[in-house]
């Protein structure tokens, strides 16, 4: 994948974790 990818799914995550915690 690229970088932009990569980054775009890390974001997703944190949000959606963070939203969880």
């Amino acid at each position: 994948m690229e970088p932009a990818s990569i980054i775009l799914m890390v974001l997703t995550i944190l949000v959606v974790w963070g939203g969880l915690v």
